[in-house]
């Protein structure tokens, strides 16, 4: 698995909700993504259409797996900053987001979960999930 670089098609991809854990394709995301000093990376990224993304934890050697991640709730204030992308190498864009979020999930056991993101964690979670939702920021 690559990662894929735009202006590939498959970066606008609309993801398919899994209906368990991949566990083969989330340790290969995360391969490439701590390969590549990323804060989060999705499916897309690697050319898969499953809903399925990885992101940075505290531990820059660990990552946190997300299979089917929604949004369902966001506070009211949102904070600017510059973004970058992996599939966008060497290109940033000022970006604005929502400064917390919640999101359900199924983790890697399959077990469904709640968390609240704040900060720099929601920035990139909303990131990622753009990605599955075949939203490039580095576009609009």
């Amino acid at each position: 698995m690559e990662l894929v670089i735009h202006p590939d098609e498959r970066l606008n991809v609309i993801c398919q909700e899994v209906s368990e854990p991949d566990i083969d394709l989330m340790n290969e995301m995360a391969r490439i993504m701590i390969g590549r000093n990323g804060a989060g990376l999705a499916a897309t990224q690697v050319g898969s259409d499953k809903r399925v993304i990885v992101i940075h934890t505290d531990d820059p050697s660990n990552f946190k797996a997300m299979f089917n991640p929604e949004i369902v709730r966001t506070g009211k204030d949102e904070e600017t900053m510059i973004e970058g992308c992996l599939s966008f190498p060497g290109r940033k864009k000022e970006k604005t987001r929502k400064v917390i979020v919640t999101v359900d999930y199924m983790d890697e056991t399959g077990k469904e979960i709640t968390e609240v993101f704040k900060r720099f964690p929601a920035r990139v979670v909303q990131h990622e999930i753009d990605h599955l939702d075949g939203i490039l920021c580095m576009e609009d």
